[in-house]
């Protein structure tokens, strides 16, 4: 246990306590990646859905859709 006028010792910053860390679980560029290809997925499983009535096939479209565009955003979107 740390005193009050110590460091965290989990992130080095400020004092210890515990309304200071403000960590979040994903950063913006990581959810707008994420959201950006589940919405890419979502419209071309809908499409091959419309086009053939064929569930499966729209399933897998947009399984590859989805891993498409999470490498291509991840290129395209700078770190």
């Amino acid at each position: 246990m740390t005193s009050p006028d110590q460091p965290c010792p989990t992130c080095g910053r400020g004092p210890a306590s515990a309304n200071t860390h403000n960590h979040v679980l994903l950063g913006l560029r990581t959810t707008l990646i994420i959201v950006t290809a589940f919405a890419c997925a979502g419209v071309v499983g809908v499409l091959t859905y419309l086009v053939n009535y064929n569930v499966p096939a729209a399933i897998l479209a947009g399984l590859g859709t989805l891993g498409a565009a999470l490498v291509g955003l991840h290129v395209l979107i700078g770190q």
